[in-house]
């Protein structure tokens, strides 16, 4: 019940696909929107897996350091934005491990950028419902100028400490991009997608 009143306001079940949990399937996304060589964009510190998937898949870290009060360096990020063989954009929402909650503000201009660069934005919002006093998320599929080049990452595993069934959902509202994904995970024996559950489930009612 949490995904249409704080992530969106209108979430249709295609937009949601099951997978292994969110670094493989993460990985899974740097094979399938990228090619090796390419560059994968990343605001630093952050969680070190990251490197971890973009080393395994033949692709080059883009490291763009945060100021010191953990906002984003715009000039730097823009810069690297524009240098086409920088193809994608992980971003780590709520920040880890700074615990950073983006402003709307930040992820509007994050998306124009991405936008206006062909940016894929990758967003790993496995720890938006760990939040502290009182603070609320602000999750990209709040930004629907975000949507043609979106994949958020979430899970039950941080929420309800389910990480032992290693599966993650990732949220694809563009329905070209969600085809590309489903169709690579697909070939790896690794997606679970909304309308096959829900014809299952009418198929066992």
């Amino acid at each position: 019940h949490s995904f249409p009143t704080r992530r969106s306001s209108d979430l249709q079940l295609d937009v949601f696909n099951m997978s292994l949990s969110v670094f493989p399937s993460m990985l899974q996304a740097l094979y399938a929107l990228s090619e090796p060589g390419d560059g994968v964009i990343v605001f630093t510190p952050i969680y070190h897996n990251f490197f971890t998937i973009i080393e395994a898949s033949d692709r080059k870290q883009v490291r763009i350091s945060l100021h010191k009060d953990g906002s984003i360096n715009y000039d730097a990020f823009e810069q690297a934005a524009k240098n086409e063989k920088n193809k994608i954009l992980i971003f780590c929402n709520p920040h880890n491990p700074l615990g950073k909650i983006w402003l709307e503000e930040d992820l509007k201009r994050i998306a124009k950028i991405c936008e206006e660069n062909k940016l894929i934005i990758l967003s790993d919002e496995i720890h938006g419902d760990i939040l502290l006093f009182g603070s609320i998320q602000n999750s990209f599929l709040k930004i629907e100028q975000a949507y043609n080049r979106l994949i958020v990452f979430t899970s039950g595993s941080k929420t309800f400490n389910l990480g032992g069934m290693k599966i993650s959902n990732l949220l694809i509202p563009n329905a070209e991009l969600r085809k590309i994904m489903f169709h690579h995970l697909q070939k790896q024996g690794t997606s679970w997608r909304s309308e096959e559950r829900r014809v299952g489930k009418e198929c066992r009612s």
